[in-house]
């Protein structure tokens, strides 16, 4: 993963050198540019001079989480037992792991119930829709 301009990030396929996998872009929510990456399992985490650290998977290049509280630029992340750290030239900030990922679980499990949510309504609409062609039709008789 590489950052570049203002917010951008970009995945590459280390087999093909110029081959990216995900061009995250400027959307991925930074606002300034991006000064640390930092690598754990199958996500990354992203410090920025907007006072954000950012939590992306890697496999799928989505942003998972912000994590906010930095009262400036994120210069440098590290590992710390179960703290993730995000440091500047004044101040640091901890995250707990755990809070953070059960919060993203939490969040995953909501969209997961949304979703399902809006599948079962799909066939009732498409009923509605039927049912209301059949009402037009008998009225044209």
């Amino acid at each position: 993963v590489t950052a570049h301009g203002i917010g951008g990030l970009r995945s590459w396929d280390l087999r093909k050198t110029d081959q990216h996998l995900f061009d995250h872009g400027v959307g991925n929510g930074h606002t300034d540019v991006i000064n640390t990456i930092l690598f754990e399992k199958d996500r990354f985490f992203t410090g920025a001079d907007d006072c954000s650290v950012r939590m992306f998977d890697i496999n799928r290049g989505k942003c998972l989480d912000k994590l906010v509280g930095n009262t400036s630029g994120v210069i440098s992340l590290c590992f710390g037992g179960d703290l993730l750290i995000s440091s500047n030239y004044k101040s640091f900030r901890k995250h707990r792991m755990t809070d953070i990922i059960n919060a993203f679980n939490q969040t995953e499990e909501l969209e997961a119930r949304k979703a399902q949510a809006a599948e079962a309504e799909q066939p009732k609409v498409e009923e509605k829709d039927t049912k209301s062609k059949k009402k037009k039709k008998k009225g044209k008789r």
